[in-house]
């Protein structure tokens, strides 16, 4: 906002009149005091003279009136020049100075103010320029992707009328649950689902090659010479769990101790092995083929089912559903890790006190629930 020329002008008077009024002040207090001086100069020279004559009488008479009228001058310039008057008129115009003034300085706060707004206004006029250029940007990107997606689509579109329909696969049927124990005499096989792949498991020969290696330890390091302390767990334990994995297709062998007694082994799926669903739904691949393999009259099998794996699990169960095998199956976490025990008795640390024989005789447990 532009100063207003007409508010600075009267300043300006103002200052002015105030310089004037002083000036005026000090000259006349000036020359009333010239005016003494003369007169007492001119009385000590009239008194110093020893002789007087009528003309120096009458030229100091003259120089008398002359300063008289001068001071009679001053005195009447001195009563129209009114202080107090002019001291309160002194007063009332600074007032109205220092209001004008206020008046200016507020008018300046609002001008810097409303000029602050402005540029604030454009700062935001630039930031809204460049987001309205910024989303035409991501506009004409979103444009281009969309064209590029609908010519894909009209491409894909075009290619899958050219592709001639295939029939659905035959539907998977699992009969509803029905659990029941095992058939008499049957031998029981486990499968692992995991990965969303089946891997069946040859416990039987597991089994038997760990308690051969346990008992090799034993007899080979001689850990058993004590009867009544028996096999040292600590050592047992320091070559068992250093024993290397058989060359099972599915499975790397792990060998660990439990309690510091009893030999267990721990089965891992290999990387890159096991039977997928694709493989199970191939009636040439070698996976299916060993599942319908499996002769229900001498085995049912049991599924430990990791949640990540029921598909493979149904394509597996479908596989014995048509082979008549009886089967069944555990559901286990994600995280879950098939372990077993060992056969051959090997029991480490000292013997165990025999159990006493029961009061009454036990009735033989019911065959559980495996198969459904």
């Amino acid at each position: 906002m532009k100063p207003r020329p007409k508010e600075q002008g009267d300043e300006l008077d103002l200052d002015a009149l105030m310089d004037a009024m002083t000036n005026v002040v000090a000259v006349l207090i000036l020359v009333l005091l010239l005016t003494q001086l003369n007169v007492q100069e001119t009385i000590r020279d009239v008194v110093s003279r020893s002789t007087v004559t009528e003309a120096d009488l009458n030229s100091a008479k003259k120089e008398l009136d002359a300063l008289l009228e001068k001071k009679q001058s001053v005195d009447s310039r001195l009563n129209e020049f009114n202080l107090a008057s002019e001291k309160e008129r002194l007063a009332r115009m600074q007032e109205t100075l220092a209001a004008r003034k206020k008046l200016l300085e507020t008018q300046n706060k609002q001008a810097n103010e409303f000029a602050m707004r402005i540029e604030n206004d454009r700062k935001m006029a630039v930031e809204s320029e460049n987001e309205i250029e910024q989303n035409q940007q991501e506009r004409d990107k979103l444009q281009t992707q969309i064209a590029e997606t609908l010519a894909k689509k009209a491409d894909l579109q075009a290619r899958l009328d050219k592709t001639p329909v295939k029939p659905a696969p035959p539907p998977k049927v699992v009969s509803i649950p029905s659990p029941r124990p095992a058939p008499e005499g049957a031998k029981r096989l486990s499968i692992l689902c995991a990965n969303n792949k089946i891997y069946p498991i040859s416990i039987d020969d597991i089994r038997k090659d760990a308690e051969e290696k346990a008992k090799g330890i034993i007899l080979r390091y001689k850990l058993n010479t004590n009867p009544e302390a028996g096999i040292d767990p600590e050592k047992f334990e320091n070559f068992y769990t250093k024993l290397p994995s058989p060359n099972d297709e599915f499975f790397k062998v792990e060998y660990f101790v439990a309690d510091k007694r009893w030999p267990r082994i721990r089965l891992i799926p290999r990387e890159n092995k096991g039977i997928t669903v694709e493989q199970l739904a191939s009636t040439k691949s070698a996976g299916r083929r060993l599942l319908a393999s499996i002769d229900p009259q001498k085995f049912y099998v049991v599924f430990d089912v990791l949640t990540n794996s029921f598909d493979a699990y149904l394509s597996a169960r479908h596989v014995l559903m048509q082979a008549n095998v009886p089967a069944g199956w555990e559901p286990r976490p994600d995280q879950w890790v098939y372990e077993s025990w060992i056969p051959g008795n090997i029991e480490l640390g000292p013997p165990r006190p025999p159990a006493p024989p029961p009061i009454t005789p036990q009735t033989p447990a019911k065959p559980p629930n495996v198969i459904d």
